[in-house]
């Protein structure tokens, strides 16, 4: 028979938890940043009007990055007579990498 027993001498878990919550939003934030970056990038610009109209914001855990003008969505999926150019999507894949790189990072620190 093989006996053990645990004694807790040190409960970090609600300052993890803490550190973690803060760290993500964080990377929120800057992937948020990022988006937005990459899509005026590789947005189209004829007037400017599409390239000044692309945000972002993130609060806590969401984050978005949106283009605010009505012929954003034509300029991303095109229509039945032109081919999309598209740039918010483009702009996410092209933030993924920092992103998955900098959720590692943290949870490295963390571990």
């Amino acid at each position: 028979m093989i006996a053990a027993s645990i004694n807790v001498v040190f409960n970090n878990l609600p300052r993890a938890s803490s550190a973690v919550r803060s760290g993500l939003e964080q990377v929120v934030g800057e992937t948020t940043r990022a988006v937005t970056t990459f899509a005026q990038g590789y947005a189209p610009i004829d007037t400017g009007e599409l390239h000044d109209s692309i945000g972002g914001q993130s609060s806590g855990l969401s984050g978005q990055a949106v283009a605010g003008t009505d012929h954003a969505i034509h300029q991303e999926f095109g229509t039945r007579y032109q081919a999309g150019t598209p740039f918010m999507r483009p702009g996410a894949e092209a933030a993924r990498p920092g992103l998955e790189t900098a959720v590692r990072s943290l949870l490295g620190r963390l571990a």
